[in-house]
């Protein structure tokens, strides 16, 4: 089912990505150069929502296989945040980075530490207006966990918002969340992620005030020792 649901929508984005490169000649209309960029863009969201979806509903039968290492939380933010950095830049977010060398690696699955990352950094973006600030931090509680944490100053979460946002498909009502792309899948994701390595996904959040959101890895997960909080 997979297969047959992403490899239409991976030629539709592969070939408007070609005709937006003008790799095989220059289209000269404005106009269907527009059409075609609502064409990949349109393409890449509805892929996105297939692979959140199809992500889910392995993590619900438990079928997510765990292809582990050690993975290095400083690179790994690196990363992430260099597919994020032209949205920070268009909204105008100021971003704090603070991950002392000291952090330990931990032992995961790379690619899903990557869209735990991903997911959390792009709902810190979305949710926060322009001038806003993005923070985040990994440090080492005296218990052994690692703590990965992600601020921001954004249109925060409501008490009575919180369990909705958690569920499927659910998202903030504020007009800043209206106005912004999502599918809802990103938080029930993120959490089923850190479930399955055993971690803990908590939120603290207040309306006007902005949202922290921690991803907290177990002791046995964590390798080497580091200066704890």
């Amino acid at each position: 089912m997979s297969h047959e649901l992403r490899t239409p929508l991976n030629a539709i984005i592969g070939f408007s990505d070609v005709m937006i490169s003008g790799i095989h000649g220059h289209i000269s209309q404005e106009k269907y150069i527009e059409y075609i960029g609502d064409i990949n863009q349109s393409g890449t969201h509805l892929l996105r929502l297939i692979n959140d979806i199809l992500d889910i509903s392995k993590i619900e039968s438990g079928t997510v296989k765990l292809h582990e290492s050690v993975v290095n939380i400083g690179k790994a933010v690196e990363i992430c945040l260099r597919l994020v950095q032209n949205k920070l830049r268009q909204g105008g977010i100021k971003l704090e980075k603070r991950i002392p060398k000291t952090v330990p690696d931990i032992f995961a699955d790379e690619r899903r530490i990557n869209q735990i990352l991903l997911n959390l950094m792009s709902n810190a973006i979305k949710f926060t207006p322009n001038g806003g600030r993005i923070r985040i931090t990994a440090t080492v509680r005296a218990s052994g966990v690692l703590v990965l944490s992600i601020s921001d100053t954004g249109i925060g979460i409501s008490a009575s918002q919180m369990e909705n946002v958690m569920s499927e498909f659910g998202q903030v009502d504020n007009a800043l969340a209206r106005k912004t792309e999502g599918t809802g899948l990103g938080l029930p994701l993120t959490r089923g992620l850190m479930d399955i390595h055993d971690g803990i996904l908590k939120i603290s959040s207040e309306p006007g005030q902005g949202t922290k959101v921690q991803a907290i890895f177990p002791k046995y997960r964590v390798v080497g020792s580091a200066e704890t909080e």
